[in-house]
């Protein structure tokens, strides 16, 4: 099984723009895997207890993601947006 994943901001300097993920059964499990890549993008990710943080946008083929524990089929495609901060 392969899940594209698509990074955007901060977070595709720190990883890359596009990742490519073989086993991920949950979004969950996918943005998890992405933050153990880099200590840099987990701080983008993750909260100080290990879980996705409430500011993390995930889209699945172009759909808002609200179940982080849905399961990801072959093929599926996700798209990471971090929050843009600035005055």
């Amino acid at each position: 099984m392969a899940v594209k994943v698509t990074l955007t901001g901060r977070l595709s300097d720190v990883l890359g723009k596009q990742l490519f993920l073989s086993s991920p059964k949950t979004v969950r499990e996918a943005i998890k895997e992405i933050a153990s890549l880099n200590e840099e993008g987990a701080m983008f990710l993750l909260d100080e207890n290990g879980e996705i943080r409430d500011n993390v946008i995930v889209l699945r083929n172009e759909e808002n993601v609200e179940d982080f524990d849905g399961e990801l089929n072959d093929g599926d495609e996700l798209f990471i947006l971090l929050p843009i901060a600035g005055g």
